[in-house]
């Protein structure tokens, strides 16, 4: 955990507020998961992609 940790801290934020939206953003996937009974409630949807926006240095 601490290497995974490390890495979200490479962009200058402290533990706490590295591990805030990294457990929003599973807190999310799951929710989701859930809300829309692609899973039964307490079991675990596999996470099989991420997306994110392009970085745009303007």
């Amino acid at each position: 955990m601490h290497d995974d940790l490390a890495v979200v801290m490479r962009c200058g934020a402290p533990a706490s507020d590295a591990i805030r939206p990294t457990a929003r953003l599973l807190t999310e996937v799951y929710r989701g998961a859930w809300d829309m009974a692609s899973h039964p409630d307490g079991v675990a949807p596999l996470i099989e992609s991420a997306n994110h926006a392009p970085y745009d240095a303007a």
